[in-house]
């Protein structure tokens, strides 16, 4: 299984969001039933950026994000956390160049991204 590369180019301010998918039935006197669905009901995401890479670090991110296609499991390592397997969580990567050197065109580039943990 492949692994996310250059992870210690993300970005020190990623968050983290944790749900619980529940299944939820209300009757018509008020009383209301909850329940886990499934017995791995947390969902954790992580949102990372990778903060200005230069083209070679970019090009090696973006073709990793491309390999996966959207669907295929990696393995990522969130600061402070075990190894884990992951899925790109809404399958959407957001790319922001920054010019930083204005008389030569040198940019950078960031990749922003959410991942979601495999149970």
């Amino acid at each position: 299984m492949k692994t996310l590369p250059l992870q210690n180019y993300i970005d020190t301010g990623f968050s983290q969001l944790i749900k619980y998918n529940t299944l939820s039935a209300r009757f018509g006197d008020g009383y209301r039933q909850d329940a886990p669905n499934g017995i791995n009901n947390k969902i954790v995401t992580w949102s990372i950026t990778y903060k200005n890479l230069d083209q070679e670090n970019f090009t090696t991110v973006m073709n990793f994000l491309d390999s996966l296609k959207g669907a295929e499991h990696f393995y990522a390592t969130p600061r402070g956390e075990l190894q884990a397997e992951w899925i790109l969580g809404d399958s959407e990567v957001q790319i922001t160049e920054t010019a930083v050197q204005h008389e030569t065109d040198y940019t950078y580039k960031s990749i922003t991204f959410t991942i979601e943990r495999i149970n």
